[in-house]
């Protein structure tokens, strides 16, 4: 849905991004938003009951279907899908849950990023547990990766955590960035924030505040980016709306190991 001045309009007949791989009375399932190929501009991918789907953004209001013939368009019958940088190099990786009912057999997936292109990397531990019906990738034990929840595994019907245990001085390789209202209450959902490397000006990253996560999920708040190696300051821009207009907020030179075991605050006036 398009937002035309506070009015919604349906364009995705036009841009032929309307079909989920669904009989039309059960549509599509968990969509998942993240700039995968950091260009700057964010990507949609599509969790399905038939195969799914990977639209990457052409930056002038387009949609291109760039999913057909990689491993991200198997017929997994998805049920949920999360963007996280669990190896924190920069790239964004992809993790599906997947539900058939009666069937412990259909697993979830993790597909790592390599630079834009999708490899699956799913672990044997997960792919042993079945499939799972939520995912939310958050930084648990505030060690800088990202760890994972899924829910209600349908072998045995558990909630299962894994921690992430890259190597401390990869780990630590990252910075989350919490968005907050003028008085630090609450979250701006739909903000957009923009990391760039403060030496170079180069852009390592973009991200958008999420409080959802697909079906029957919640996203981490904080938005998190996996740094190159070093990196030593960055720029942090952010984008929200307040008071019906967009309203960008910049903050410079920051170090991110100032922010070890906690999130960047912006606060958005």
């Amino acid at each position: 849905f398009r937002n035309d001045g506070g009015k919604f309009t349906d364009i995705a007949p036009q841009l032929g991004m309307s079909w989920g791989g669904r009989p039309a009375d059960q549509g599509s399932v968990g969509p998942a938003i993240a700039d995968y190929d950091n260009d700057g501009d964010l990507d949609l991918f599509v969790a399905t009951y038939g195969p799914d789907v990977l639209w990457q953004n052409q930056g002038d209001g387009t949609f291109k279907l760039v999913s057909r013939g990689t491993a991200l368009a198997g017929d997994y019958h998805s049920t949920t899908a999360a963007w996280g940088d669990y190896d924190n190099d920069g790239w964004p990786d992809l993790f599906v849950s997947s539900y058939l009912a009666d069937q412990a057999e259909v697993p979830d997936h993790l597909f790592h990023n390599e630079r834009g292109t999708f490899v699956n990397a799913t672990p044997a531990s997960i792919l042993e547990r079945g499939g799972s019906h939520g995912v939310v990738w958050a930084d648990f034990d505030a060690d800088g990766d990202l760890d994972l929840a899924l829910a209600n595994n349908h072998r045995d019907g558990a909630h299962h955590l894994y921690r992430n245990t890259l190597p401390p001085d990869r780990a630590r390789r990252s910075l989350q960035v919490r968005v907050v209202d003028d008085r630090g209450r609450w979250m701006h959902p739909g903000a957009e924030v923009r990391l760039y490397d403060a030496a170079t000006g180069g852009r390592i990253g973009t991200g958008l505040v999420d409080s959802g996560g697909g079906y029957c999920s919640q996203g981490a708040t904080p938005v998190h980016f996996g740094l190159p190696e070093g990196t030593s300051r960055v720029r942090v821009e952010v984008t929200a709306f307040r008071g019906g207009k967009r309203v960008t907020t910049v903050v410079d030179n920051v170090d991110p190991a100032a922010h070890r075991g906690r999130a960047l605050e912006v606060r958005i006036p």
